[in-house]
C-alpha cells in the first residue's frame, strides 16, 4: 500500500519528482564518469610495467651521443652492467635485469633508416619487453620459432610487425650494422605499450660487443634496468639507493611517475580526481537532503490530513522514505548508466601514449613504436551497483531527516495552512 501511495505521489507531482531524479542523475553521472576515467587510465598506465614484470624502470639520461654505425638511442646513457647486480642486492629488490637498446644503421650512411635493436639476457626472459606469462593477453608473445638457447651469439628474435614489413621468417638472415644474424623466433610484442621494445632482439653480450666497436669504453653497458620489488619493500628507500648506484642523470619510472609523465593525465588521477569526486559527493548529499526537506515543507497540509485521519507518524515517515528512495534509485540508475557511457566514450576516443623516452623508436622507423596505452573499461555492473548502493545509503539519510521533521509536525498547525 505504501508503495502504491509513493508511486502515485511521484506521478502526481511530476515536476518536483523529475527535478529530484535529474539532480541525483547528474551527480551520479559526474561521480561515475570521473571514477571510470581515473580507474581505466590508472590500469592503462600500469600495464607497461605489468607486461615487463617490473615495478621500477631505471635509466640514465644524458646528452645524445654522436652518430655511429651502432649507437644508443636518443638521450639514453650507458649504465655499467655491474649496476644490475648492485641493484639486485638492495634490500627489498626481488630481481633486476638490464637490457641494451641500440640503433643499428646500415653501412650506407647516417641517413639510412636504423633498426631498433634490444639486447636481452638469453633464455626465457624473467623481466623486460618480451617477457612471456602463462595467463592474460601476454600469454602468446612467442608467435613462431623459439627463444635463445644458451650461448648463441648471432641468433635474433624479430618483432612480428617488423618481420611482416621486412618479409622475415624463422631461418632467414638479417644484417644489423656489420653483423649477420639468424632469425630463430618471431615475437608479438604489440598487445600493449612496451618499455624498451625493439624491432629485433639479440643476446645482450652481442649487443654490448656491437656497441663497443663504436664506443670502446662501453663494453659492458646496459641502458635500461627492469626492477621487481618485494611486496613489502620500502619504495622510497629503494629508489634513493638506486639513484646513488646510478649517479647523475638517473631517471626512475614507476606507475605513479609514469602517470605524471603521460601528457594530460595529471588532471585525471591523484588528488584532483579525489577532490572532484568529493565535491560531487557533497553536492549529491546536499541535493538529496534538500529533496527530503522539501518533501515535508511542500506537503505540510497533506501530512496534517493524513495524521488527522489516523495515520501514525511512523507510517508517514515510511511513506516519505519510500518516495525518496524511489527517486534516488531511479536517478542513480540513469546517472550511473550515463556516467559509464561518458567514460566509455572518452576511453574509445582517447589517444594516450607512453613517453617516447621509454621506447626509443626513431621517427623514421619502418614499424610504429608500441606506445599506445589501451584503456579498458571497468565492469559496468560493478559501477552501477556501487552507484545504487550509494544512492540507497544517501536516500536513507535523507529519509531520516525528512522523517524526523514530519514526525514533529503538529496536525492542527499543518491544517491551518489549508
Amino acid at each position: 500500500m505504501l508503495l502504491q501511495y509513493a508511486l502515485k505521489e511521484l506521478t502526481r507531482r511530476r515536476s518536483r519528482s523529475l527535478l529530484a531524479i535529474v539532480s541525483v542523475a547528474l551527480s551520479m553521472a559526474l561521480l561515475v564518469s570521473i571514477q571510470f576515467i581515473s580507474r581505466s587510465v590508472n590500469r592503462a598506465v600500469a600495464e607497461p610495467l605489468s607486461a615487463s614484470g617490473s615495478d621500477l624502470v631505471v635509466q640514465k639520461r644524458i646528452k645524445p651521443c654522436p652518430f655511429a654505425l651502432v649507437k644508443r638511442p636518443k638521450d639514453l646513457g650507458a649504465i655499467p652492467e655491474g649496476a644490475v647486480e648492485e641493484i639486485r642486492a638492495i634490500d627489498g629488490v626481488r630481481d633486476a635485469m638490464g637490457v641494451l637498446e641500440l640503433w643499428a644503421f646500415k653501412p650506407t650512411g647516417a641517413k639510412a633508416e636504423p633498426t631498433v635493436v634490444t639486447g636481452i639476457e638469453p633464455g626465457l626472459p624473467r623481466l623486460g619487453p618480451i617477457r612471456p606469462v602463462k595467463a592474460g593477453k601476454h600469454c602468446c608473445i612467442l608467435k613462431d620459432g623459439r627463444y635463445f638457447n644458451g650461448p648463441e651469439t648471432h641468433a635474433a628474435l624479430a618483432e612480428s610487425s617488423f618481420a611482416r614489413v621486412t618479409k622475415l621468417e624463422v631461418g632467414d638472415k638479417i644484417t644489423l650494422a656489420q653483423d649477420e644474424f639468424e632469425i630463430v623466433g618471431v615475437v608479438d610484442a604489440k598487445a600493449s605499450a612496451r618499455i624498451a621494445a625493439g624491432q629485433v632482439y639479440i643476446p645482450l653480450k652481442t649487443s654490448q660487443r656491437m656497441l663497443s666497436q663504436s664506443f670502446p669504453d662501453e663494453t659492458d653497458a646496459v641502458d635500461t634496468i627492469f626492477v621487481r620489488l618485494h611486496p613489502d619493500a620500502d619504495r622510497a628507500k629503494v629508489s634513493e639507493t638506486i639513484k646513488q648506484v646510478i649517479g647523475t642523470g638517473c631517471h626512475l619510472t614507476e606507475s605513479s611517475s609514469l602517470t605524471r609523465e603521460v601528457a594530460g593525465l595529471s588532471l585525471l588521477t591523484g588528488s584532483v580526481t579525489r577532490s572532484i569526486s568529493l565535491i560531487a559527493l557533497v553536492l549529491t548529499v546536499l541535493l538529496i537532503l534538500r529533496t527530503g526537506w522539501a518533501a515535508v515543507s511542500e506537503r505540510r497540509s497533506e501530512i496534517g490530513v493524513l495524521k488527522t485521519i489516523g495515520w501514525r507518524s511512523s507510517e508517514v515517515v515510511r511513506l516519505l522514505s519510500v518516495e525518496i528512495l524511489l527517486q534516488n534509485l531511479v536517478g542513480a540508475l540513469i546517472g550511473a548508466a550515463g556516467g559509464w557511457g561518458l567514460g566509455a566514450a572518452y576511453a574509445n576516443n582517447a589517444n594516450l601514449t607512453l613517453p617516447k623516452a621509454l621506447n626509443s623508436y626513431p621517427e623514421c622507423a619502418s614499424t610504429p613504436a608500441p606506445l599506445t596505452l589501451t584503456l579498458t573499461p571497468p565492469p559496468a555492473a560493478q559501477m552501477i551497483l556501487a552507484a545504487l548502493g550509494l544512492a540507497l545509503v544517501l536516500g536513507l539519510l535523507a529519509a531520516a531527516v525528512a522523517g524526523r521533521r514530519a514526525a514533529k509536525l503538529d496536525p492542527a498547525v499543518a491544517l491551518r495552512s489549508l
